[in-house]
């Protein structure tokens, strides 16, 4: 009997340590960055291009409070179709 009370105490104590607090640092911040922007006033809502037809747009990306291009990069995507999900790199 005694020794089913000690095995029991030894059983609690050990299952409290697997289980005890655990602190995630997971969901913390590590590297802080300036908001980006991309304007695009110039540019309308919808664009219609025909076949063998050139596009072309400068939109004016911001990174914080200046505008340095050389620390971004971005691509251009389409869609073949509406409503088709694949989208292709221009």
């Amino acid at each position: 009997m005694k020794r089913n009370i000690i095995k029991s105490i030894i059983l609690f104590v050990a299952s409290s340590f697997l289980t005890g607090c655990y602190n995630d640092k997971s969901s913390l911040d590590t590297v802080k960055f300036d908001a980006i922007e991309i304007e695009s006033q110039s540019i309308p809502d919808i664009l219609r291009v025909e076949y063998l037809e050139n596009l072309t747009l400068e939109p004016v990306v911001k990174i914080g409070s200046g505008v340095d291009q050389s620390k971004v990069s971005y691509k251009w995507e389409i869609n073949v179709s509406p409503g088709y999900p694949d989208l292709v790199e221009i």
